[in-house]
């Protein structure tokens, strides 16, 4: 499930009877955040403060980024990179 608004999709596809408790559950696992050891991404940024968690690449490895990347696409429609080398 990707949005912007994952809470509120989530909350109201519950109350709908759209959605499971479990797949609820599922669906916001590392809501707020979630801690990979090497990055803390902030899922709940978004609601926050009107646009998404960036990876700020520089220092990290490829698949540091690679893994980052597939984590935040799990909860967002895009992923923004910054300090990005060849």
């Amino acid at each position: 499930m990707r949005s912007g608004n994952i809470l509120h999709e989530v909350l109201t596809g519950v109350r709908s009877k759209k959605i499971s408790i479990g797949k609820a559950a599922k669906a916001l696992n590392g809501f707020p955040s979630i801690d990979l050891k090497f990055a803390n991404i902030d899922h709940s940024r978004r609601l926050r403060c009107g646009f998404p968690e960036a990876i700020y690449c520089e220092g990290k490895t490829a698949e540091q980024i690679k893994r980052i990347a597939r984590e935040m696409l799990n909860h967002e429609s895009f992923v923004l990179l910054t300090r990005l080398s060849e």
